[in-house]
Order: structure tokens, then C-alpha cells, then sequence
């Protein structure tokens, strides 16, 4: 009885694994769909240094991906997906940082999982790391295209 237990375990983690695997493999063409829709650039892991992130939970950012950079409503915007820490102990968000020294996403009004910190005169806009059992991770393409058509001055 032990056993299968272990094995249904087991089961369900690999499954867990396969299933967040294939969201990203489909995220990647949405996000470069949505990307040359909108005339925005894709840089891929190019993260402009002339995004402050002192004093943000991403300062420390061990790596970048899926960068877009562009303009929405006038707002210069950079969105990026990172990786905070190593190992088990770290963590993947999406951040959309924009070039302003006021929260011009009005987002977190809506969504209280949401957070706004504010760096060398832009404002960021990510989910804040939670202890819960199922991680936050990285935002669908859809939900980032819809904070950057919330962007306003």
C-alpha cells in the first residue's frame, strides 16, 4: 500500500513537471506573437542595465529571459521573466517595469496578489514571492499583454 502511494506521488510531481514544461514551450511563440503584433521588441535575455532594480526583490535576478521592451500609451515599458536564487530555494517571476516615477498600471487595485516597488524612476509590477504549496511562477502572455494596455500616465 506504501508503494503505491509512492509511485501516485511520484506520478503526480512528473506530471506537475511535464504540464508547467509545455505551458512555457506555448508561452514562448504567444509572447513573440504578441511581441511583433504590437511593434515591441523581443530581446531575449538582453536585459537593459538602464532598468534600475535596487532595492527590488530582483536585484539579485540570477538570470533573465523573454525580454520586450516598447512603448504603451507613451510609457517606455520593459517586461522580463527571471530567476531569483539557485536551487530549490529559488524562484521565477514575469516583471514589467516602466519609466515612470508614479504606478501608471493601476493593476494592483484589481488584483491584490500583485505588488508595485519603485527604483530610479520606474515602477515594477510583479506577484510578490508567497510560501503556499503551489508556486505563483511566470505570468501568461495574455495576462502581460493585458498590464501593458493598462499602462497610463
Amino acid at each position: 500500500m506504501m508503494a503505491y502511494f509512492i509511485y501516485l506521488w511520484i506520478g503526480g510531481i512528473g506530471l506537475l513537471i511535464v504540464v508547467s514544461w509545455l505551458k512555457e514551450l506555448k508561452r514562448i511563440p504567444e509572447l513573440k506573437a504578441m511581441a511583433k503584433r504590437r511593434g515591441f521588441s523581443l530581446l531575449g535575455s538582453a536585459l537593459s542595465h538602464s532598468v534600475p532594480l535596487q532595492g527590488t526583490p530582483f536585484e539579485f535576478a540570477t538570470s533573465t529571459w523573454n525580454v520586450i521592451e516598447g512603448v504603451s500609451n507613451g510609457i517606455r515599458f520593459v517586461a522580463f521573466d527571471c530567476r531569483v536564487g539557485h536551487g530549490k530555494g529559488s524562484w521565477r517571476r514575469t516583471v514589467i517595469a516602466a519609466k515612470s516615477s508614479d504606478d501608471v498600471f493601476g493593476s494592483t487595485k484589481f488584483n491584490r496578489d500583485l505588488t508595485v516597488d519603485y527604483s530610479g524612476g520606474w515602477v515594477l509590477l510583479y506577484q510578490p514571492k508567497k510560501l503556499s504549496f503551489i508556486p505563483a511562477g511566470l505570468m501568461p502572455a495574455l495576462e502581460l499583454e493585458a498590464h501593458l494596455d493598462s499602462i497610463r500616465a
